[in-house]
């Protein structure tokens, strides 16, 4: 779940100066804390699945957030 937020930033800061329409769009991808959610996720207490689960939950939301919001810009583009 991290390399896809990585990919994603790469091609959204390729893609934003080719398009003049998103110059000044710029949605937030947080490489950072991705990485910090997948960090918090992989040293978890195994002994307990309860935040096992949430940590995950909130893994995925960091995750996707971003690319939902790319996905409606390139939506828009190939209309």
């Amino acid at each position: 779940m991290v390399k896809m937020p990585l990919r994603l930033n790469k091609v959204w800061t390729d893609m934003k100066p080719h398009i003049p329409f998103f110059a000044d769009l710029r949605p937030a991808v947080a490489v950072q804390a991705v990485k910090a959610q997948a960090k918090a996720y992989l040293f978890r207490d195994r002994q307990a699945p309860a935040p096992a689960n949430a940590a995950l939950q909130a893994l995925w939301h960091e995750a996707f957030t971003p690319i939902s919001h790319v996905r409606q810009y390139v939506d828009v583009l190939l209309d």
